[in-house]
């Protein structure tokens, strides 16, 4: 006569015990009305932090989908509303994961808000709260390295800044290298400079208007590329028929 199983009193067992047991194919199935929110926690968690000892990192990083297969924890992704960021910040909450982190953003997250929400905390976390702080620091390295790559590809570093901190009105030549000058930028800059420097009348710009002047407001490339390193010829551009040489102190002293 064939041997009968011995039924299997699962009241004893951990939840763990029991994804032990379907793993090792000693039970097809899981018991009835075994998952919830908090038995899936327990066996991830085990899974992630005693088996693998997964960093925050490796967690972030996994393929969530495929590992749930593999680990007889498909029905997990069901149990978060099919998000893996859910599914993980539940699981792990002392980790504080955001959506940003995870090796796939979810779908259609970035609008205005999020982005706000991701910039203010890279400035918070890297202590740029300064707008000199912000201008000498942020770059694209530094997203990309905060796993906030995808934002360099569809913004720029100048609409970013601009859009968490409007107050702060940061230019694009105080980010980077512009190699192309238009005419049009360059009035841009030039009027930025002049009302940024307080050169409102004839004789502030006389006194006080240089080339050294421009360097340190991150204009030295328009002075070179587009003017050929000649503060007078900014001002040419700028002021056509109004200004000499010998008008600017600068020159003056240089002479």
């Amino acid at each position: 006569m064939k041997k009968r199983n011995k039924k299997i009193d699962y009241s004893i067992l951990t939840d763990i015990d029991i994804w032990k047991l379907v793993k090792a194919n000693r039970i097809s199935r899981f018991p009835a009305n075994f998952w919830n929110k908090d038995s899936f926690k327990n066996i991830f968690r085990y899974i992630c932090l005693e088996l693998y000892k997964f960093s925050k990192e490796d967690i972030c990083n996994i393929r969530l989908k495929f590992f749930l297969k593999e680990e007889c924890l498909i029905t997990g992704i069901d149990i978060f509303n099919k998000s893996s960021f859910e599914l993980l910040s539940y699981c792990f909450p002392e980790l504080e994961i955001k959506e940003w982190e995870l090796i796939l953003v979810p779908k259609d997250f970035w609008n205005e808000d999020t982005i706000k929400r991701a910039i203010n905390w890279l400035s918070e976390k890297e202590g740029l709260c300064k707008r000199e702080d912000l201008i000498n620091n942020f770059s694209t390295n530094l997203l990309k390295k905060n796993k906030l790559a995808t934002l360099t590809s569809r913004y720029s570093l100048q609409y970013l800044l601009n859009l968490c901190f409007p107050e702060y009105d940061i230019k694009k030549w105080e980010l980077r290298k512009i190699d192309k000058w238009s005419d049009e930028l360059c009035h841009e800059a030039i009027n930025w400079f002049l009302k940024k420097e307080n050169l409102n009348t004839r004789k502030d710009i006389c006194e006080r208007f240089s080339g050294n002047l421009l360097e340190k407001n991150g204009l030295s490339g328009m002075l070179s590329i587009k003017f050929g390193y000649s503060s007078i010829k900014v001002l040419e551009f700028e002021f056509p028929g109004e200004y000499k040489k010998e008008d600017l102190k600068a020159y003056r002293n240089y002479v």
